[in-house]
């Protein structure tokens, strides 16, 4: 009602209007009522009272529709990219600790189990048909997987502090960097390696040819996800202890500048935290964010505590995919990829 608080604490019938457009727009079955007048009380709810028992025992049952008309056409929502209906498939069960995904050119998917230890394939073709066909490609244990421009596999192996190249199609292991404490990598469109190293909280940049190596960025709170965007130039960073996903410009020469915290990542709320009224509730510190994928759109997907966290190439919450469910508490995801 018009008439409801409004002081400098907060104001109820903005706060009303406010909730009512969320909940229509989200599709809920929703009536709001509007009246003028009335005030803190339980006058106006109570003459409405009937109604709306009326209106909640009705028979007829509402379909819930998304309104997205009001969207302006840049938006990135999360609408534009699911399929209705639609949930986590499993492709591949009883791995020991999957991580690394990535894809080649034809859409093929390359991952590995840690604990096995292997690198394995799935044809794209298997991989949209939701088969488990996967062939080994290497018996090693890596934590971040990706194609260079030259056609090879790289990869990080933090227990052996290096980072190795693999060839797909015969296997084949080649030491590209050693001393090294590597976590995820990117490679650029020039062919060099980018590396996170989380318990430095830097980024190290790998040239392939010489193995040499540079740290080209640093006061990143365990920083772990690593990804360039489609048309290379823009390098974010997702960190693991903190709260962001970092932009940087990647320059002709292979370094980085112009960095940004252009990702706020949504964490858990903190349980054990200091609840306080009409205060927001206490969240945890760290977002756990991990394993990053872009899309050919521009769109950054971060795995988190929370579920994968997709972001508009600005860097604008566009939207959370949620874990798949599964037994017992729920755990933050590792790795994401696009395939198939």
């Amino acid at each position: 009602t018009s008439g409801d608080l409004d002081n400098p604490f907060g104001s109820w019938p903005i706060a009303n209007r406010q909730l009512a457009a969320a909940l229509r727009s989200m599709g809920y079955d929703l009536r709001f009522d509007w009246a003028e007048g009335y005030g803190h009380n339980a006058e106006h709810a109570s003459a409405l009272f009937p109604d709306a028992l009326t209106w909640l025992w009705r028979s007829e049952q509402a379909a819930p529709e998304v309104d997205v008309a009001g969207n302006l056409r840049g938006d990135m929502t999360l609408m534009k990219l699911l399929i209705p209906g639609e949930d986590w498939q499993p492709l591949v069960t009883g791995l020991g600790f999957a991580d690394g995904p990535c894809s080649d050119a034809d859409g093929n998917l390359f991952f590995c189990d840690m604990k096995e230890p292997a690198v394995y394939r799935i044809e794209a073709a298997d991989v949209e048909a939701g088969r488990d066909t996967r062939s080994t490609v290497t018996r090693e244990s890596v934590s971040g997987l990706e194609f260079g421009p030259d056609g090879l596999l790289y990869a990080c192996q933090g227990a052996k502090q290096r980072v190795i190249c693999i060839n797909p199609a015969t296997g084949e292991v080649t030491e590209v960097a050693k001393g090294l404490a590597p976590n995820d990598l990117a490679v650029s469109g020039a062919g060099l390696i980018y590396i996170t190293e989380t318990k430095a909280g830097q980024v190290t940049r790998v040239d392939p040819a010489t193995g040499e190596t540079t740290v080209v960025a640093t006061d990143i709170i365990a920083p772990n996800g690593i990804a360039f965007s489609p048309d290379g130039g823009t390098l974010a960073v997702s960190e693991y202890r903190g709260q962001h996903a970092w932009m940087f410009r990647l320059k002709t020469d292979g370094s980085l500048d112009a960095k940004l915290p252009a990702m706020t990542l949504w964490r858990p709320v903190d349980p054990n935290g200091e609840f306080a009224f009409n205060q927001p509730p206490p969240y945890q510190t760290a977002s756990r964010g991990d394993g990053m994928a872009v899309d050919r759109a521009g769109r950054f997907f971060i795995t988190s505590a929370l579920g994968v966290q997709v972001f508009d190439p600005t860097g604008r919450h566009s939207g959370l995919l949620p874990p798949p469910k599964r037994d017992g508490p729920v755990k933050p995801l590792t790795s994401c990829m696009l395939a198939g």
